[in-house]
């Protein structure tokens, strides 16, 4: 049971782990498609008045998308800080459980010593019995003469 909490706390892990690769990957083609965008603005402004209402309209959705794109970027350090608690939270829960492996190794440790020197006793015991079954068939071989 310990080790199917372990394995799946491992699996846990892991897959936490692609999350927040994806995620950083994610950013980083967000953050390549914004710096294209800043350069297709500023080649459009190079090109003259003539074309301004089509540059003030070009601006408005670079502006649309780049309050689009420091969202997803906010959202997405959001859910890359979510996942990292997690995954400390999951560190820490390995932690405790390894600290009760421990005592539970301990405990065994003891019972196997305990019933070792069960053994012993129960070994002495019928050595004693036996030694007794011994004097007592003496003391009857006596009586009966």
């Amino acid at each position: 049971m310990l080790e199917d909490n372990k394995s799946a706390r491992r699996d846990d892990n892991l897959d936490n782990s692609l999350k927040i690769r994806h995620l950083t990957e994610e950013k980083r083609n967000l953050d390549a498609n914004y710096d294209k965008l800043v350069e297709d603005v500023n080649q459009l402004l190079n090109l003259g008045e003539a074309q301004g209402g089509v540059i003030r309209t070009q601006k408005a959705n670079h502006l649309k998308e780049k309050e689009k794109l420091t969202e997803e970027n906010y959202n997405l350090k959001l859910q890359v800080d979510k996942l990292s608690k997690s995954e400390d939270k999951l560190n820490d829960e390995i932690v405790v459980l390894n600290l009760h492996i421990d005592v539970l190794k301990k405990g065994i440790e003891n019972l196997i010593k305990r019933r070792d020197e069960l053994k012993i006793q129960i070994a002495d015991q019928l050595k004693a019995l036996e030694k007794n079954q011994e004097k007592l068939k003496m003391i009857r071989d006596i009586l009966d003469g």
